[in-house]
């Protein structure tokens, strides 16, 4: 099915019943756990053999004398200490073990072989080894060697018999290793990654033969194994940038171009953005707002080095991709701080003023080194659009964060780092730059620095490497950046790779030596006692996943506020899982993360990177709910693509349950069969209707039922909207199916409201545009709701119409929500509606979008859904807050039963109809449109959208709009705790936590 247009506005899965409130999960996660190293204390040359050991039988490769790690567990008993699950032997890890299809994968070597290793997780036991290569340009840590995965897939190279310099790229399973994907032999690089979704596939640089002093981005054919130049032909020398698809010369050739798919997209000199036109760009980002951030950068060579006078030898420019225009520029700046920042995502670069002469020499084994003189440098977060900074904090004379190569910022979580240094280390907030001294007995992860050798020299700077610098490895270390001897301390997620099994959580760790899991402590029994720094709380509105549901209850009265945050921005509604809050959140970089508070003290206890992978923009982000586990997705390297996982909402552990994919639903339990996971993606440009075992990791395609449906999926009732039918789906099976022409009268309706009501009979109902189409040139007709508006009750069981009402919208075009009025059992469910007189558009007819009534007449009624028939009704006039779908709107609940309409000052009964005029007692609750800007753009029909539909945020306040102390807060807003005496609210300042009592 083709990615839905913006017009395809249907709400799916909607339970209407005591409470209209939408199911579904979404997921999302953490960013893949990554290790900035700091200079660590000398390097030597890995070598460890031997075969995995386990922790109750610790080898010479176990920790140190004086380690606090405890060996073996007692069943029964909950940990209190960090234990060796097992630790693998055998060969020497040169870069960081990843998780793909139920095993782990790294790249080891013995001797002078290198190898890629698949490692059960279990135990450390080899499952699989192939040989591998490094690449034509691995030489030191600049260049990365990481495994690349992709679907339950693994990228690697294969050394050329013939021509070791020559490599093929492989794709194997990644659970057996065998070979799906050979490759043409080429000069390749290590550099694997996903294509993104505009061009789906597998890409990789490297020198095709037609040019081969180019270093191009390549597209691997996985039909034919052939390779496909992306620049579509010569560039000139020029090398490809972060973003694979622009360019950038040398000193002798100042130009930054973009080609693509054969095609110059535009061309630039640094002429047209400089004074100067002799610069290098050294390093680039695409980042949020269509950008490509660019730091150049003039050095003068001196003896033993290259001297650099700041701010006058860098630049930083923000760039258009699309254009090539020249945005801002910055002086004396360095985006991502030479390349030491790598720790979280977002936009962080340094400023500089001083002078920096980098000392260090072509030997790979060799730190980076640097003299410095009156260098002062700052840390500082900013705007890829503006290039203006959002924070800025001194961190004085740190030279390793102006030369290249190195990496001195150590994570320490995934929102703060430590700058490891021999005066005064410090640990620095990367949300709001705040930094504090480094505690001298604390033990951080710092980068491991090792080398190892390489079985064919490769040249590089006019000199022949025999040895190869390793990336990505970590050790225990001190605030300083020593290695740490005899203690570990606590392990932060960005230390390696987060897992579980029936053992418990596991954290799996790649230094120099081996892998090794280890078995984490216990979650404490009660929730705020997890470390990590205290941020914001969020809460919600209407539907919360997990809210009480008690019949009838009333509003809770708020006596003062328990606490507040404003640090985060939430984005969504706030759900309680096993008594853990859990929402999404932004930063000031439009960054998104998935957070967990103890709902009492508000006390942060985890947060992940998240992503909306695939998921389309008018589709609401929700957190996703299964097992008691929170369910989310963790971006992959590039593009939407992203893996599903499940959280402890506790302690934040998390294991993989799906391999990566673009996501394009949010995952929810399948209708027939509830333990697994139903969901959807696009594979090429095609979505396909998934299923995920969360116990196995399985991921397999649905049964699919015949035709092709517009909703992404049936509902937890079976209930699916197909181009030509409305039908019942169980378990891939059409229990029955009644034609668009029956059920609306229009064989091409477009619906807008779908529900499952909890009703006796059991109903689904609608709310469908019908005959209302644009002409052949794209205008809109005005919408008449007396014939293009049409409400419809079919019967759950047979599919058969029991009633249609034209001229109405259910829940008023979604105007208004109920909570439990007058009760919430089956007999006496009722469904707030409106009839609409008058007509509809958009003004110039354009758009097709409804944000105008004209003579609208507007009744609210309450209406039996077996029947159709009202309860009772009530005019309201013109009523503009209930008469569009897409205009504005200002309908506030006052208490679970009571409405303001803000337009006009009128209060309504909900259960009764009866209306008066508001006074300056009524304290209501304003919403705010429930969307937020996201930092990468969905596109649609070609058009960048950086919007993203989220949770509607509430406020206290008056009639008029003003603020308010809050009265009284209904059930259709907040979250409250599991004993009921705290109620979060998501505002538009922040997360607040009313202590309340119920009235």
């Amino acid at each position: 099915m083709p990615k839905p247009s913006s017009r395809h506005r249907a709400v799916l899965s909607i339970l209407l019943a005591a409470l209209l409130a939408p199911t579904g999960c979404t997921s999302s996660g953490s960013a893949t756990p990554t290790t900035s190293p700091a200079p660590a204390s000398g390097t030597s040359r890995p070598g460890d053999t031997g075969s995995a050991s386990a922790a109750t039988a610790s080898t010479g490769s176990g920790p140190a004398t004086g380690s606090d790690l405890t060996t073996g567990s007692v069943v029964g008993q909950a940990r209190r200490t960090t234990e060796v699950a097992w630790r693998s032997a055998g060969f020497a890890p040169v870069a960081p073990a990843v998780e793909a299809a139920g095993v782990l994968l790294v790249y080891g070597t013995v001797g002078s072989k290198l190898s890629l290793y698949a490692l059960d997780p279990t135990d450390g036991t080899v499952v699989w080894t192939q040989p591998a290569g490094y690449g034509i340009q691995y030489v030191d840590a600049d260049d990365a060697l990481a495994v690349f995965t992709d679907e339950g897939r693994v990228g690697y190279l294969r050394p050329d018999k013939s021509e070791p310099r020559r490599s093929q790229l492989i794709i194997a399973d990644a659970r057996t290793g065998k070979d799906l994907i050979r490759s043409t032999a080429g000069y390749l690089t290590n550099d694997i990654w996903d294509c993104g979704s505009k061009s789906p596939g597998i890409c990789i640089t490297g020198y095709p033969v037609d040019h081969p002093d180019d270093l191009v981005s390549l597209q691997l054919d996985e039909k034919t194994g052939a390779f496909t130049d992306r620049a579509g032909g010569s560039t000139g020398g020029l090398e490809p940038m972060g973003s694979h698809d622009v360019y950038v010369g040398d000193p002798n050739d100042p130009r930054i171009i973009r080609r693509l798919n054969g095609k110059t997209v535009w061309v630039k000199k640094l002429s047209d953005y400089t004074d100067i036109s002799r610069w290098h760009g050294k390093f680039s980002q695409i980042a949020s707002d269509n950008m490509v951030m660019v730091t150049l950068t003039m050095s003068s060579p001196v003896a033993h080095g290259i001297r650099s006078r700041y701010p006058a030898d860098a630049m930083t420019l923000g760039i258009d991709l699309s254009t090539g225009t020249l945005r801002w520029k910055d002086s004396g700046t360095v985006n991502a701080c030479a390349g030491s920042v790598t720790a979280r995502p977002g936009l962080l670069r340094c400023r500089l003023s001083g002078t920096v002469t980098d000392t260090t020499t072509t030997d790979p084994a060799a730190l980076p080194s640097a003299v410095a003189s009156d260098l002062k440098v700052s840390l500082e977060a900013y705007d890829p659009r503006t290039g203006k900074a959002r924070w800025r904090t001194a961190v004085g004379n740190v030279p390793l964060l102006a030369v290249y190569g190195n990496q001195a910022l150590v994570p320490d979580g995934q929102d703060t780092v430590l700058l490891a240094r021999a005066s005064k280390p410090l640990v620095i907030d990367l949300r709001t730059g705040r930094s504090t001294p480094a505690p001298a007995d604390r033990v951080f992860w710092c980068p491991d620095n090792w080398t190892a050798p390489r079985s064919v020299p490769v040249a590089s700077g006019g000199q022949l490497f025999t040895d190869v610098m390793t990336s990505g490895l970590v050790m225990p270390c001190n605030a300083s950046g020593r290695a740490s001897k005899g203690t570990i301390g606590e392990l932060p997620v960005t230390a390696g790779v987060p897992m579980s099994d029936e053992r418990g959580d596991l954290l799996v760790v790649t230094s120099h030596s081996a892998v090794t899991a280890y078995l984490l402590p216990d979650a404490p029994t009660t929730a705020g006692t997890a470390a990590g720094p205290a941020t914001t709380a969020t809460a919600g509105k209407p539907g919360t996943v997990g809210a009480a549901e008690p019949v009838g209850p009333p509003a809770a009265v708020p006596e003062q506020i328990a606490w507040k945050n404003t640090q985060l921005s939430p984005v969504t509604q706030v759900s309680l899982v096993d008594g853990i809050a859990v929402y999404y959140a932004q930063d000031v970089s439009n960054t998104l993360f998935l957070v967990a508070l103890n709902p009492t003290t508000g006390q942060q206890l985890w947060h992940k990177w998240a992503t909306t992978a695939e998921l389309y923009p008018d589709r609401e982000l929700t957190v996703g709910t299964y097992d008691n586990r929170v369910v989310y997705w963790k971006p992959a390297k590039d593009g939407f693509a992203a893996t599903t996982m499940l959280v402890n909402p506790s302690n934040g552990h998390e294991r993989a349950i799906s391999d990566v994919r673009e996501w394009s639903s949010v995952p929810e339990s399948c209708p027939a069969q509830p333990r697994l996971l139903c969901s959807a993606a696009y594979i090429g440009d095609t979505w396909t209707e998934l299923r995920i075992d969360p116990a196995s990791g399985a991921v397999t395609e649905a049964p699919k039922a015949t035709g092709s449906g517009e909703d992404d999926q049936p509902d937890s009732n079976g209930l699916l909207v197909t181009k030509t039918d409305v039908r019942r789906v169980i378990d891939g099976k059409a229990l029955w199916s009644t034609s668009k022409q029956q059920v609306f009268g229009d064989p091409d309706a477009s619906v807008q409201v779908t529900g499952s009501m909890d009703s006796d009979p059991a109903v689904f109902v609608f709310t469908a545009y019908r005959g209302w189409h644009p002409n052949a040139a794209g205008d809109y007709p005005s919408f008449d709701p007396a014939k293009n508006l049409v409400s419809v009750g079919i019967d759950a069981d047979t599919g058969r119409v029991r009633w249609q009402n034209p001229g109405m919208s259910l829940l008023c075009f979604f105007r208004i929500t109920e909570t439990n009025l007058n009760g919430a059992g089956p007999s006496d469910t009722k469904v707030l509606a409106c009839s609409h007189r008058g007509t509809l558009d958009d003004g110039d007819h354009r758009s097709g979008d409804l944000t105008r009534a004209v003579g609208a007449r507007i009744t609210l009624m309450r209406i039996d859904p077996t029947t159709g028939k009202p309860y009772w009704s009530r005019p309201l006039g013109s009523a503009p807050d209930l008469a569009t779908p897409d205009g504005p709107s200002n309908v506030r609940y006052l208490d679970p039963q009571r409405v303001l309409l803000g337009t006009t000052g009128t209060v309504v009964d909900l259960n009764t109809g009866t209306t008066r005029k508001a006074g300056p007692t009524d304290v209501s609750w304003c919403s705010t449109d429930g969307t937020f800007t996201y930092r990468d753009p969905y596109h649609v029909h070609g058009e960048p959208q950086y919007y993203r539909t989220g949770g509607e945020l509430l406020d206290p306040c008056r009639p008029d709009g003003t603020s308010a102390k809050p009265t009284m807060i209904p059930p259709d807003v907040g979250v409250a705790s599991a004993d009921g005496k705290i109620t979060l609210v998501a505002e538009r300042k922040g997360v607040f936590a009313y202590r309340t009592r119920r009235s």
